[in-house]
């Protein structure tokens, strides 16, 4: 990646503090400088930078009031140690469309303009996809670029384990109905509510696993367990207050809806622990999680969404 050095202007206009408005004009007219210059860096006698004055203030200022009247001295500024991140970071808080680049003394060396950073940012994603290979567009994809040359029964031999972990779970999901359902006092209008609490809480396992598997591809990887767990838990009390009341005006009962309402809150928190842990830990046995998290987290959110809420229901 170009350093950002290299993108700094030279080409800037320095304003003593001391000087008049009138012979601030004067000293931008005689730089010469025209369409590149949107700020003026006002420094001390050491040509320290202390403040900023914009072309605009300055044109709307008096003659003879000075330049350290209508100085700015909240300056937002770049240096050596600045790195690509930082620099965009600055510029899109502080909204400025230039900012000044200082030595360690606090002397302007140029000025980095926004449109020079994004463009180059541009031309940098531009040429690193460029320069990908095939197999590696493939795992951006969430593809093996070595499974492409694979003929179709290898292919359908290397998902099918982890498909038959989907049956499994069904077959659990059904052995629970067949031993816990028959206890409840309403079996037919509980389990009507059972696509729907599955649904929610694959969805969420899903959402967080694939933000877990993306995140193998990325050279700095960051905890997502605090933040994906509040954001599972805000989801799954919003729709478990919506499906538990949908449940209470279908049956105007709280026993009923009750069992409803927590399932969805609590099964989302766990469905989204199983959408971090699982990819996880088959990541750490060198399995591929593109093809074996998914059954797996599915297979498991299902079968204890579908316990949980058998078990409410029936000490409801």
């Amino acid at each position: 990646m170009t350093s950002l050095p290299s993108l700094i202007s030279p080409h800037f206009v320095m304003l003593p503090a001391h000087l008049s408005v009138s012979d601030a004009i004067s000293s931008v007219r005689k730089s010469g400088r025209r369409g590149d210059i949107v700020y003026l860096y006002v420094v001390d006698e050491k040509e320290r930078l202390t403040g900023v004055v914009s072309i605009r203030n300055l044109l709307l200022a008096k003659d003879y009031e000075k330049v350290s009247d209508i100085t700015s001295e909240k300056v937002v500024s770049l240096n050596e140690a600045t790195t690509w991140g930082e620099a965009m970071a600055l510029f899109s808080k502080s909204r400025f469309l230039s900012l000044p680049f200082l030595s360690n003394e606090g002397k302007i060396r140029g000025v980095l303009h926004a449109h020079a950073l994004l463009g180059r940012q541009e031309q940098n994603l531009d040429k690193l996809f460029e320069e990908r290979s095939r197999g590696e567009l493939f795992e951006l994809l969430g593809i093996r670029a070595e499974t492409m040359g694979q003929g179709i029964f290898q292919s359908a031999m290397e998902r099918t384990p982890w498909l038959l972990v989907n049956v499994g779970g069904g077959v659990l999901c059904a052995l629970a109905i067949h031993l816990l359902a028959g206890r409840l006092p309403n079996a037919v209008a509980a389990l009507a509510f059972v696509p729907i609490l599955l649904v929610v809480s694959e969805s969420i396992a899903m959402q967080t696993a694939s933000l877990v598997i993306a995140s193998h591809h990325r050279s700095a990887q960051k905890s997502l367990w605090a933040k994906e767990f509040s954001i599972s838990l805000c989801m799954g009390i919003g729709c478990g207050l919506l499906v538990g009341a949908g449940a209470y005006v279908w049956q105007r009962s709280w026993e009923f809806a009750l069992p409803v309402t927590l399932t969805v809150t609590l099964g989302t928190a766990w469905a989204s622990g199983l959408g971090q842990l699982i990819p996880a830990i088959i990541h750490r046995l060198k399995i591929d999680p593109r093809i074996a998290a998914g059954p797996v987290v599915l297979a498991l959110s299902d079968f204890c969404t579908l316990l949980l809420y058998l078990w409410l229901a029936n000490i409801s």
